[in-house]
């Protein structure tokens, strides 16, 4: 049984934990093959994910072994799912590629009213900052919309 023991505690280590595997890769744009920095990049199913850098590079680790689902997803662009089988304890190098994705959207219409006490206050600077000579009455401010009294 000693034997054993020492068998054991002379094989190499690893860094991952034992039954587990790690995979590194690129995600790039399909189109014009340019890195995509914050792909999102997990194993379905669990809390094991991670995103990729500013090269499209990434890291997962450590992935149990087994049949696995990997996704990789990112706004404007189709999500992709990978069926892999990790059968090993080792490391993986994989890449992918992702198509963009045209999305509608509705229109938005931004609109706003000015609070009437914005008005009185203008009024006021406007007298005193201006003054009430007949060059003030001639006098405009061309962007009021850009004051902002605060009380």
């Amino acid at each position: 049984m000693i034997a054993g023991m020492f068998l054991l505690a002379s094989r190499p280590t690893h860094a991952q934990p034992r039954g587990s595997a790690t995979l590194i890769g690129a995600v790039v744009d399909a189109d014009t093959q340019s890195p995509l920095e914050a792909v999102h990049v997990f194993v379905e199913g669990s809390m094991l994910g991670t995103t990729t850098d500013s090269t499209g590079h990434f890291t997962l680790a450590p992935i149990p072994l087994g049949a696995q689902h990997l996704r990789l997803s990112m706004v404007g662009y189709l999500p992709e799912t990978r069926a892999l089988m990790f059968r090993a304890p080792r490391t993986f190098t994989l890449n992918f590629s992702l198509r963009q994705e045209v999305m509608a959207l509705k229109g938005v219409t931004v609109s706003a009213k000015r609070d009437p006490v914005w008005r009185k206050h203008l009024v006021t600077f406007e007298h005193l900052f201006l003054g009430e000579s007949a060059r003030a009455a001639e006098t405009r401010i061309l962007n009021p919309e850009t004051i902002d009294f605060i009380e």
